[in-house]
């Protein structure tokens, strides 16, 4: 909800926009505003799109298998 929202911006010093991408574990601020530049902008963008996801950070497949699984695990809750 709004408050967990607002915890963590500020847990995480990141803005609204990019509060879903920094849940996703071994995504930092700076990880978060490289995806979301490149279009990814929610949980449901990294699973769609692990090439995108890949390029944008510069990442082994293995990187981008446990960054989609972690976005992955964040959707079931």
């Amino acid at each position: 909800g709004y408050f967990h929202s607002i915890q963590s911006r500020m847990t995480h010093g990141v803005s609204g926009d990019l509060v879903d991408l920094v849940q996703i574990p071994g995504i930092s601020k700076i990880r978060a505003k490289k995806l979301f530049e490149n279009g990814i902008k929610t949980l449901e963008d990294v699973m769609a799109n692990p090439d995108k996801v890949k390029k944008a950070l510069g990442m082994k497949d293995k990187g981008v298998r446990e960054i989609c699984d972690g976005a992955n695990k964040l959707l079931m809750l």
